[in-house]
């Protein structure tokens, strides 16, 4: 049973965050093994409580599901942890950058990386949602700086071989 979002009772345009990464049946399975036994380790070796622990934990990391949305309010997090949940909201005049970045890996998403303070949050989101995105946020804050991490990438890479260059030159 999962519980509603914050943003569905919105009447604005909300996008949100692509999951790129599922985890594979085999994954859960094992987990849910480590789960057993370490219930099981709980019951006969002598480290019960620390046992006890570990296995709720790994259970809890198994059932987590979280979602992340940008909508007119800002940044928004649903975080469901199907006993529980928690929601955390980014407000547009407290997100200081916003730096758009595309994957190879991942051809019709871009990442997005939504800075706070010295917190920062990544999500995958659709190539024609991002316009949106980085016209929202100019929209909502005035003084976001928006950067092209494509750019800074390159520059980092041209760095990266002028040292390298330079290194070679002074173990000769």
């Amino acid at each position: 049973m999962s519980q509603k979002k914050p943003w569905t009772d919105l009447h604005s345009t909300v996008y949100e965050a692509v999951q790129t990464k599922q985890r594979k049946a085999w994954v859960i399975f094992y987990a849910w093994f480590c789960v057993c036994l370490l219930i099981a380790g709980a019951i006969v070796t002598k480290f019960h409580i620390m046992c006890a622990v570990f296995a709720v934990l790994v259970a809890l990391a198994i059932i987590t599901e979280r979602t992340e949305a940008v909508t007119e309010r800002g940044l928004e997090t649903f975080i469901d942890v199907k006993l529980f949940n928690s929601e955390e909201l980014w407000a547009w005049d407290e997100i200081d950058a916003l730096t758009y970045e595309t994957n190879p890996d991942v051809p019709d998403t871009t990442l997005l990386y939504f800075t706070k303070g010295t917190r920062t949050r990544k999500g995958f989101y659709k190539n024609e949602d991002v316009v949106m995105i980085k016209v929202l946020a100019k929209k909502k804050n005035k003084n976001i700086n928006i950067y092209d991490g494509n750019e800074y990438r390159a520059e980092a890479r041209a760095f990266n071989a002028e040292q390298d260059k330079y290194r070679k030159r002074r173990k000769k």
